[in-house]
């Protein structure tokens, strides 16, 4: 059975908590894909953007390490991408990329923390 959006919501708020237990400042977390979308089957995943200014003073496999370390704690079906809150807007304005068709033309909610 689908997740239910306030177990999401719990889920997403442990894995914040795992992300500032590694010192990482969290402006916001982008939930998109079928669990946004609201059509999420049994075994599909959490897909989140997580947006910190932290990032941005990271090697991308830092990003990786420190997601990794946090989806490791809570233990849940997490795909997280990281990016800088200047990364998303850049993003924004390149049509030809992931995060601009997932920013623009999927449901998606978003968490500020």
């Amino acid at each position: 059975m689908p997740q239910k959006r306030s177990d999401i919501e719990s889920i997403i708020q442990k894995f914040v908590e795992a992300l500032k237990q590694q010192g990482l400042k969290v402006d916001k977390i982008i939930l998109f894909g079928s669990q946004a979308r609201g059509d999420a089957r049994e075994d599909s995943d959490i897909d989140l953007l997580v947006v910190s200014p932290d990032f941005a003073k990271m090697p991308f496999y830092r990003r990786f390490e420190v997601l990794g370390t946090a989806i490791a704690r809570v233990r849940e079906p997490i795909e997280p991408l990281a990016c800088t809150p200047e990364e998303v807007q850049l993003e924004k304005l390149s049509k030809a990329s992931f995060l601009y068709d997932v920013l623009a033309r999927q449901k998606t909610v978003e968490y500020r923390l």
